[in-house]
C-alpha cells in the first residue's frame, strides 16, 4: 500500500510528528508551504484569527498527488481550535474523496478533538481510518512521542490490513 504524509507546520513540531508517521509507515513525505509569514506575535495572531474564520492562505503547489497513493495522512498544528489555513488551501486544491486517510494534529492547550472534527467535515467522501493528537506536553517528552506514533501507526496498518475502522 503506497501511503504518503502531507504536513503543515510552522514551529516543527507537526514536522517532527510527521517524519515520524512517514517512517513508521514507510511512507513518502511532503511540506505544504504556506506562503504568508507567520513568524512572530504578528503572524500567530494573524494565523488564530485566519483559522478561525476559515480562511484559505496561498500555499506552494505541492509536487506529489493524493491520487497516486493508497492511503493519505494529513497532519495539521491546532491554531484557535481549527487547521490551519494552509491545510484547509490544501484541501481545496486537492480532493481526498473515497481515499482512506488518517489525520494527525499538534496542540498546546486544547482543541485536538475539535480540529480533527473540523478537518473531517472539510474532506467529504474520504474513508477515514485513523486520528491522532499529539499535545505539547507529550511532544515535550520526546520517548513518549515516540511510542504514541508507534503504537499509533501500528494500529493504522492492522487496521488498513484487516479493514478495521
Amino acid at each position: 500500500m503506497r501511503s504518503i504524509v502531507f504536513y503543515y507546520s510552522s514551529t516543527g513540531n507537526t514536522k517532527r510528528v510527521a517524519e515520524k508517521i512517514a517512517q513508521e509507515l514507510g511512507a513518502d513525505i511532503e511540506e505544504i508551504v504556506d506562503h504568508k509569514n507567520r513568524l512572530g506575535l504578528a503572524g500567530v495572531l494573524r494565523g488564530g484569527y485566519d483559522s478561525s474564520r476559515g480562511r484559505e492562505t496561498p500555499i506552494e503547489e505541492t509536487k506529489k498527488l493524493p491520487e497516486n497513493y493508497d492511503l493519505v495522512v494529513l497532519g495539521t498544528p491546532v491554531w484557535n481550535l481549527g487547521p490551519t489555513p494552509a491545510i484547509r488551501s490544501y484541501l481545496a486544491k486537492n480532493s481526498l474523496s473515497e481515499k482512506k486517510v488518517a489525520l494527525f494534529c499538534t496542540y498546546g492547550n486544547a482543541g485536538g478533538k475539535r480540529a480533527i472534527s473540523k478537518l473531517k467535515k472539510l474532506i467529504l467522501g474520504a474513508i477515514f481510518v485513523g486520528e491522532l493528537e499529539i499535545s505539547r506536553w507529550t511532544l515535550r517528552h520526546s520517548k513518549e512521542t515516540e511510542n504514541a506514533i508507534s503504537a499509533w501507526c501500528k494500529d493504522l496498518k492492522w487496521a488498513l490490513k484487516f479493514g478495521g475502522r
